[in-house]
């Protein structure tokens, strides 16, 4: 788990300012760079999942939202990467007696579902925050970013490498990244394989990374479709481990948005902190799950373990 939040930790760093950006002298440049495709609007990527804010995370959305909209501003960086790394000791508590309430039950979910969506914009961010129109390169006919990082905390230089192909009105991004393996980080790897439109507002992104050293293993997959307004569709699917079966996290679910409801459908997680008293109840959590809700008026239900709950406006249980 140290291990765990020592990566998270790091990759978010990258972020912060005193960072040191330098083009490899082979990749030539082009006068027209007027095509030159932008990055997904991470930083509009918002779950409608206000009524969930005495979950346990009302505050982390807003701060990874000001990171991902101003990755060189401190203060925000900081933020975010604290409510990530203290994301799986902060859970929604979980009574241990049975009759949990439909609605805490239903946080409970929503956050680890969240919490999964984060840290993948997360690692999103952190390996494409400096990719921008004005620093981009021509290299065989795909445009190129050649990143060079310092991280001073740890000594440590990380390269990156971002390419993105243009047809046909979609754009193929790849992102290879290396460090000083020897020294924790991470051996020369993909880390980021993505297909998007050309704006941007639909499209599916992996991000893989791996560490021998400590049995690290992370991929997750995000496809989205934004609507006018607001993203109305994700489908997530998350896999972090890290020293084989001593710390897992896996999570899976089709959100969807169609105002003013909003669901979570064939979702399910699983975690090595289960194993926490904490987290018992008399249904099983780690069941596949439908979960909707009213985003104006607060009621909802959920279906898990062949028990249909509900609550109402004000929270209470309900008959549904």
């Amino acid at each position: 788990m140290y291990h765990t939040h020592r990566i998270l930790t790091l990759l978010i760093a990258f972020s912060l300012p005193l960072l040191m950006i330098s083009c490899d002298d082979s990749t030539s440049s082009n006068d027209d760079l007027s095509d030159v495709p932008e990055l997904p609007p991470f930083q509009d990527m918002a779950l409608a999942t206000g009524i969930f804010t005495q979950g346990g995370f009302g505050g982390e959305q807003e701060a990874l939202q000001k990171q991902l909209a101003d990755p060189d501003h401190p203060e925000a960086s900081l933020s975010g990467s604290s409510q990530l790394r203290d994301s799986f000791d902060e859970q929604p508590a979980i009574a241990d007696e049975p009759g949990t309430p439909a609605f805490i039950l239903a946080s409970t979910l929503v956050n680890n579902y969240q919490t999964a969506f984060f840290t993948h914009l997360q690692y999103a961010n952190t390996f494409t925050s400096q990719v921008n129109p004005g620093n981009a390169e021509m290299s065989d006919d795909e445009y190129v970013w050649e990143l060079e990082i310092e991280d001073q905390e740890l000594d440590e230089t990380v390269s990156i490498t971002v390419t993105a192909n243009t047809s046909n009105d979609a754009v193929e991004w790849v992102a290879i990244a290396s460090s000083d393996a020897s020294e924790g980080g991470i051996a020369e790897q993909q880390v980021i394989d993505a297909t998007t439109s050309a704006d941007g507002r639909s499209g599916e992104w992996t991000v893989s990374l791996y560490q021998e050293e400590f049995e690290f293993d992370y991929e997750s997959t995000i496809t989205w479709e934004f609507g006018d307004d607001a993203l109305e569709m994700l489908d997530l699917t998350f896999d972090m481990s890290e020293g084989g079966e001593e710390f897992y996290f896996l999570v899976d679910g089709f959100y969807n948005l169609e105002q003013p409801v909003a669901s979570i459908t064939d979702g399910q997680f699983r975690s090595s902190e289960l194993t926490d008293e904490g987290l018992q109840t008399d249904v099983d959590i780690t069941e596949i799950f439908d979960l909707t809700w009213d985003v104006e008026q607060g009621d909802g239900s959920l279906e898990m373990d062949g028990v249909t709950m509900c609550w109402d406006e004000t929270q209470a249980d309900t008959d549904c």
